[in-house]
């Protein structure tokens, strides 16, 4: 950065904080950008001297080098710390005081993160809860300083392993995502501010290596109708589904206006915007980004789970689940008790299918908003198919189920990377690595037979290349 003459110094009556980015030098006051000057137009900036010490507030910029997109490309996989941190009782704190063990999940430690990078993950998506970790009896939303601690340990142990990790605030029993409506604006905005006040103070001097995310899955339409144009939505509908964008829009502000007045590095940390629902076709429809005054610093995420392959647990009176993906002989046109359960190549959540779900989000955020595009969540639920015993060739349907499974991986991995979006694993407790609490094994290895979804994983996220 060659600015010539630049002479720092605080005022006595107005401390201001800098922050660079985009070639531009931006000054704050009390969270708020007073000014914005082109680097190369500067000769010298002299503030007047005050007898005011240095403090924390002050951006170290050799922490921050990298904008979203920079940064982007250095996150190789991802992998989702699911069911732990956010993992709750209800509020109550009666039968899951830790807030971490509730959904199954072992206590997170320094060797669950070595497992993780030792597979390929150079980053780590942290689902937290902090609505249900206030004081209690607290109206300014006080979270408990032993909660506080543990999540900045488990954060310490990601980027002590020159992880990437980001941090969010997940579902926390819906206090946000179920409340994007006028009447809960105020409500909502006032938890998320003090929240994300606290959060940010604590976590303002890491480094890069922490992202923060406003929100998880932000629930824009509740009990709307479909956005899907043949349903046929009145203009009272859309009217209403557009006025609720402008609520969400209005959460993701607050988010972001708190990150950047609470100072530190968070003056140019890398911060990630939810779509509604974090679903594709939502965030093509409704625009709910907020305004960062620090350009080049912000990430947009959306999640991808095809219903009937990645979630769906039996079949309907609409359609089979499908137990089988991929354009491959191998997962092709396999009819189990009459039923086809493969998905069809070309038809709904086929590989043309996710290729254009992603190319769209390439198009309208990686191209035309110039936003890297986390995709937070994918999976494929664990099925067990033991009862429906062998295929013709002899091998269990089990068996072509996780080959099937690990093909997709592969495959969305790749796809996602070559169009500006970075894969995170939607992982929970048992499903690749042994951290089921009270597992009995002691450790975190790969569960028996899943190796090959990593290997799907990784052969995808190093055949993919970013587009930036």
């Amino acid at each position: 950065m060659n600015v010539k003459g630049l002479m720092l110094a605080m005022m006595s009556l107005l401390v201001l904080s800098l922050s660079f980015a985009q070639n531009k030098i931006f000054l704050w006051q009390e969270g708020v950008v007073v000014g914005s000057y082109e680097i190369g137009e500067i000769d010298s900036i002299t503030f007047s001297a005050s007898e005011q010490s240095a403090d924390s507030s002050a951006v170290d910029i050799a922490d921050m080098p990298s904008d979203a997109k920079t940064l982007a490309r250095k996150i190789f996989a991802g992998i989702n710390l699911g069911n732990t941190l956010e993992s709750s009782d209800g509020f109550d704190g009666d039968w899951c005081p830790d807030g971490e063990t509730c959904w199954g999940a072992k206590k997170v430690d320094a060797e669950l993160v070595k497992q993780y990078k030792a597979s390929g993950f150079n980053a780590v998506r942290i689902p937290c809860q902090w609505y249900d970790m206030i004081e209690p009896g607290s109206d300014s939303y006080k979270i408990r300083e032993t909660w506080m601690s543990r999540v900045q340990k488990v954060v310490d142990f990601v980027v002590d392993e020159d992880m990437y990790a980001i941090l969010n605030i997940h579902w926390d029993n819906g206090w946000l995502e179920n409340n994007i409506t006028d009447a809960k604006k105020d409500e909502v905005n006032k938890a998320q501010k003090a929240l994300w006040q606290q959060i940010a103070d604590r976590f303002k001097n890491y480094d890069e290596h922490l992202i923060f995310a406003s929100a998880n899955e932000p629930n824009l339409l509740g009990s709307a109708p479909s956005i899907n144009k043949d349903d046929g939505l009145t203009a009272e509908e859309e009217a209403e589904i557009s006025k609720r964008a402008e609520v969400l829009r209005s959460y993701h502000q607050t988010f972001i206006d708190v990150v950047r007045a609470s100072g530190g590095n968070n003056l140019l940390r890398n911060v990630i915007i939810q779509g509604p629902g974090t679903d594709i076709d939502q965030s093509l429809a409704y625009d709910v980004l907020p305004k960062d005054e620090v350009q080049g610093r912000m990430m947009f995420e959306v999640h991808f789970y095809p219903y009937t392959y990645a979630l769906m647990e039996s079949d309907a009176d609409w359609s089979p689940a499908h137990y089988f993906w991929g354009n491959q002989p191998d997962f092709m046109n396999i009819v189990i008790d009459g039923k086809n359960h493969s998905v069809e190549p070309g038809g709904w959540c086929g590989e043309e299918y996710v290729q254009k779900q992603f190319k769209a989000m390439k198009s309208a955020f990686v191209d035309g908003k110039g936003l890297p595009v986390i995709l937070g969540e994918y999976c494929v639920m664990n099925r067990d198919l033991s009862a429906f015993g062998n295929h013709s060739t002899g091998e269990s349907y089990q068996s072509l189920f996780e080959r099937s499974r690990a093909y997709y991986y592969e495959f969305v991995n790749r796809e996602a990377k070559n169009n500006g979006l970075i894969p995170f694993l939607w992982e929970t407790p048992g499903d690749i690595y042994e951290r089921v609490d009270n597992a009995g094994s002691g450790d975190f290895s790969v569960v028996k037979g899943r190796q090959m979804l990593l290997d799907g994983i990784m052969k995808g996220a190093s055949d993919g290349k970013y587009p930036f």
